[in-house]
């Protein structure tokens, strides 16, 4: 798992967002700070969201809400979140909610969040995700 990575996203561009349904995956292209281009691959994803993408979509920081690092509560409160719109609040059913933070909580899924500092951000409920180096300046 490339939690180490995560880091590198520090300030980073998102440069390019690609959605596939068949199977669920999102593509996040990304240029760090030191001109290189990253390719973040979230596989079977279930949710994700993405607000306020603009000409500017900088990371302040990538994080894994996995138990360990962040509160259930902040777990949930995400959750519901990323399962809402602008305009309405979440679909999901307190029992749903209650049976996605458990398999989050042991493992079986992962949430990802990306807190930005300018412009897009995102949160993806998926079973994997990579990263991947495509160039270098």
């Amino acid at each position: 798992m490339p939690y180490e990575n995560l880091k590198k996203l520090h300030d980073a561009e998102i440069i390019c967002i690609d959605a596939a349904t068949t199977p669920a995956r999102l593509k996040v292209v990304v240029k760090t700070t030191e001109n290189i281009t990253l390719e973040l691959l979230f596989e079977q994803c279930s949710h994700y969201r993405v607000t306020d993408f603009t000409p500017h979509n900088i990371i302040s920081r990538a994080i894994i809400f996995d138990g360990n690092s962040v509160s259930e509560q902040a777990i949930r409160e995400t959750m519901k979140w990323l399962t809402s719109l602008s305009d309405a609040a979440s679909f999901l059913t307190n029992s749903k909610l209650d049976e996605l933070t458990a398999s989050l909580l042991n493992g079986n899924i992962k949430l990802i969040y990306l807190e930005p500092s300018q412009g897009a951000e995102l949160a993806i409920l998926c079973k994997d995700f990579q990263i991947s180096h495509l160039s270098s300046a």
